[in-house]
């Protein structure tokens, strides 16, 4: 076993649903498809759901997700309101060592 740390970045789209919820997706982590009519409880399974698709689909074991806290903000105006509907968010993932 090496001392190596594995780290992949991942990018997900955040895009508003018209309820105000949120719906999230990501081309890197196949079946990764997240929607909800409350933004905080759908960004708190985004961890839970790499770790379990990268998995199961990828055979790729994720040991940490590192999510930037600030992407499901509730503060300031809406995405809807500065005609912006879809987002992008960055998130490192670490992977076991093989």
């Amino acid at each position: 076993m090496s001392d190596e740390t594995h780290i992949r970045r991942l990018t997900l789209t955040l895009t508003d649903r018209e309820d105000g919820g949120l719906r999230i997706s990501s081309a890197d982590v196949p079946g990764m498809h997240l929607s909800g009519a409350d933004p905080q409880r759908v960004w708190s399974m985004v961890a839970p759901a790499i770790m379990d698709l990268m998995q199961r689909n990828r055979g790729i074991r994720v040991t940490e997700v590192f999510l930037p806290a600030e992407e499901v903000s509730t503060s300031g105006p809406s995405p809807r309101e500065v005609a912006a509907h879809a987002r992008c968010a960055t998130v490192m993932v670490v992977l076991e060592d093989s």
